[in-house]
């Protein structure tokens, strides 16, 4: 267990940070004064939002995953401890010092790689662990199964409404209008989880195919329309009538990608009644099986698609890192399906590439869609154990607020804007990804089994599916009423 502890900076020190950030206004009042006409410039703070409060250097501790070592592109949520000269961990180490500084405490931070089971063994031990917890999505929406997390809309502190709180989270993740988790500004490694589309310039070019990001503008970027182009790709590159791994693919994806399509075609697991009951919709109409039928095609298709859970078998590493990556990486496949997180493992690949949202189904469909992966997605909760619940949501609103000044800039414009993209078109199809994102509850708290057996089902080709819900229903129900017994007690 990696263990930081972050001191807080003079008064000073903060007072020439805030200064140095305040030559942009945020809005003008202009005045006159005989002829002459005076604007006064007013300045805001990230703070302002917040009540003026001293904490008299009372400590705050927070339990953060650590997954840097099992992915060597990932970055401490809560920083390192102390500046290093990366961008990222910089200004979360900013951020902190700058809530330390303003409410007159400290924030003491514990980077565990077995964060999750630290924190549920502790918790329901009935030990005090940490105050705020940061854990991937699908701990927590486990642990939330458990009842071992406060409600935070029950907080006055928190403002869910807030622009540093994910707006569709802020409905998706609650159950019967309570949260128990949330995702925002502060928890970059959400970002990360974030599926999309890559796509290969270079081959592209090599076959004349319509550039993405025109098909995008004109609202003709669907699933057929991708389909077509990455059958036009699709080659046995050394002649043997055999297509593997080796070969070249119109399309890359993995069984959970089933799931990534199924939502990027507009469709859903789960929705709300009136009195945020989780509602199953799945299967509910005659679109989403057709969407089925369509997803399940591309799987079908063999030539055209490697699906990489198929040659499994022969890789003793993942097969998305032995198989996937290196057929991108190498140019021997137009699109590719995968995280954010893909970018910096690209960093420094030759072939030249771009950035889609994951295709529509049709022309008809209103808006892109997309998800976040439960273990790739991060939350931030406050465990049960933990004491004086309101301090601490006041904190955990101070740092979603001072993060929306210091940490989103620094991942999303400079780290995946300035550094990461190959051009300008990838980042503003990026800003469609991230503001088209759901949070489907049925993917985070796996009622039924069912979207793992449909991801199955549809990477076969899709046979069956309205039985394998109507089979799976009771399962479901079950499921859905112990999460609201959890959380309602």
């Amino acid at each position: 267990m990696k263990k930081t502890r972050i001191y807080s900076f003079s008064l000073a020190a903060l007072l020439c940070l805030l200064s140095a950030c305040g030559d942009a206004p945020a809005g003008s009042v202009t005045t006159t004064a005989d002829t002459t006409a005076e604007t006064t410039r007013t300045e805001t703070h990230w703070y302002d939002s917040l009540e003026a409060r001293d904490f008299d250097g009372a400590t705050f501790t927070v339990l953060s995953w650590d997954q840097t070592a099992s992915w060597t592109q990932s970055f401490l949520e809560m920083g390192s401890g102390e500046e290093n000269g990366d961008l990222l961990n910089d200004a979360i180490c900013k951020r902190n010092r700058l809530v330390e500084e303003q409410f007159n405490l400290t924030l003491e931070i514990t980077n565990d790689s077995k964060a999750a089971g630290t924190m549920k063994s502790s918790v329901l031990a009935g030990e005090h662990i940490a105050d705020i917890g940061i854990l991937a999505l699908e701990n927590l929406s486990s642990y939330s199964d458990q009842g071992m997390f406060y409600d935070l809309t029950q907080s006055s502190y928190l403002d869910f409404d807030q622009p540093w709180w994910d707006q569709n989270a802020k409905t998706d993740l609650a159950i019967k209008n309570r949260l128990t988790y949330m995702v925002g500004d502060m928890t970059p490694m959400s970002g990360q989880g974030t599926w999309m589309m890559y796509f290969n310039k270079d081959m592209l070019a090599k076959y004349q195919l319509d550039s993405p990001y025109a098909l995008v503008d004109d609202n003709k970027w669907t699933g057929d329309t991708m389909f077509s182009m990455a059958k036009k790709v699709a080659a046995d590159l050394n002649g043997d009538t055999v297509i593997d791994e080796m070969d070249q693919y119109g399309l890359l994806v993995q069984n959970e990608d089933v799931q990534m399509f199924y939502q990027g075609f507009g469709e859903r697991y789960t929705n709300f009644d009136n009195e945020g009951t989780p509602v199953l919709v799945l299967g509910g109409t005659t679109r989403a099986a057709d969407v089925f039928e369509k997803i399940g095609s591309f799987f079908a298709d063999t030539d055209t698609s490697l699906c990489s859970n198929r040659f499994a078998s022969k890789y003793t590493e993942a097969h998305t890192a032995s198989i996937q990556l290196p057929c991108f990486q190498q140019g021997r496949a137009l699109f590719y399906v995968s995280g954010v997180l893909r970018l910096f493992q690209m960093r420094e690949v030759e072939m030249d590439f771009g950035v889609l949202p994951m295709p529509k189904y049709d022309e008809k469909q209103e808006s892109y869609s997309h998800t976040v992966k439960v273990n790739w997605g991060s939350g931030v909760c406050i465990p049960k154990t933990a004491k004086n619940f309101d301090d601490i949501s006041f904190v955990l609103e101070a740092l979603a607020a001072a993060s929306a000044e210091t940490v989103k800039p620094a991942y999303y414009e400079t780290t995946l804007g300035v550094k990461l993209m190959r051009d300008e078109r990838s980042y503003d199809m990026l800003d469609i990804v991230m503001k088209s994102r759901s949070f489907d509850a049925m993917c985070f708290y796996k009622w039924g089994g069912i979207v793992a057996t449909l991801n199955k089902l549809g990477a076969n080709g899709g046979e069956g599916f309205m039985s394998t819900v109507e089979s799976s229903r009771e399962a479901i129900e079950a499921g859905i009423q112990k999460t609201i017994d959890a959380i309602v007690e």
